[in-house]
């Protein structure tokens, strides 16, 4: 019994961990982008933004995310990737 208890204790703190993580790539991702457009290529940037989503689709901040910011946020990713270009990171919302 032990064992269990201590196991979920666990996976709630590492969710605790994560829903930070989560919201602090939301909400610095619009620094990131702006200071480190010139330092950073737009594939990492781009592979930053998919992490947030994933955090937002797994966490979800206590509420169901949109699944069109979910396909957006993605797009808009993958146009980055695919283009090398920034200006697609700069259209994501930070919610």
């Amino acid at each position: 019994m032990r064992e269990a208890a201590s196991i979920h204790e666990a996976t709630q703190v590492g969710h605790r961990h994560c829903e930070r993580l989560g919201a602090v790539l939301s909400v610095g991702f619009p620094a990131l982008v702006y200071f480190g457009r010139d330092r950073l290529s737009p594939q990492v940037l781009a592979l930053v933004l998919v992490l947030i989503v994933w955090f937002r689709k797994k966490i979800a901040f206590g509420m169901r995310p949109s699944p069109w910011l979910l396909a957006g946020g993605l797009l808009l990713a993958f146009l980055a990737l695919g283009r090398n270009d920034v200006l697609p990171l700069k259209l994501y919302p930070v919610w």
